[in-house]
């Protein structure tokens, strides 16, 4: 084993040392990518923040400014037209999630919840798993890889609980993570 290793270093050895211009070059290099990746984290950072800015406005200020000036819709001079829409959004903190599930199936709306199955096997153990997945195959006809878990599609939960408010029926707002609100939409013209 150890003539293995003799021969992986020698062979990853350098023929010669590098000079100082090859090492400069590599340290330039070096420098450059530190550089670029902190430029990186600092446009990432820049765009969370203007995120977070736009969403500030087109959901809290543009809206109540609009609400406060009577109007629930407006065109600028470039042609973009702002039109102040209700929204509601459910978004149940995870912590959440089985009180939400629970108060589904104990209100006969479990058929919005999905279950998904599939398993994880460690290395070493890909015989067992394909003898699963033939198993698996045979009962559901399709192939399969199974991990048990449950939730309802964002979207299937935003537009049940928009229903559920509109039908003015009782739901637990804070389990569902609710917002209701005003936005601001902008849609530009084209061209």
């Amino acid at each position: 084993m150890n003539e293995l290793f003799e021969k992986m270093a020698a062979d990853a050895a350098p023929a010669r040392a590098p000079g100082d211009n090859a090492l400069r070059s590599v340290s330039r290099i070096a420098e450059r990518a530190v550089s670029l990746e902190d430029e990186i984290s600092a446009l990432e950072e820049l765009l969370k923040r203007k995120n977070e800015e736009y969403r500030r406005i087109t959901e809290y200020e543009l809206p109540q400014a609009m609400q406060d000036v009577g109007i629930r819709d407006f065109s600028l001079t470039d042609g973009s037209r702002i039109e102040a829409k209700p929204i509601v959004r459910a978004s149940p903190k995870e912590e959440m999630r089985p009180a939400m599930l629970r108060w589904l199936r104990e209100n006969n709306l479990g058929d919005i919840i999905k279950t998904r199955v599939t398993v994880a096997f460690p290395a070493g153990h890909e015989k067992e798993a394909s003898a699963l997945c033939e198993t698996i195959q045979k009962v559901t006809g399709e192939q399969v890889l199974p991990e048990l878990s449950e939730a309802v599609h964002p979207q299937t939960l935003t537009a049940f609980v928009r229903q559920q408010l509109t039908e003015g029926k009782p739901l637990p707002l804070a389990t569902f993570g609710v917002w209701q609100g005003t936005v601001a939409k902008i849609t530009r013209p084209k061209g």
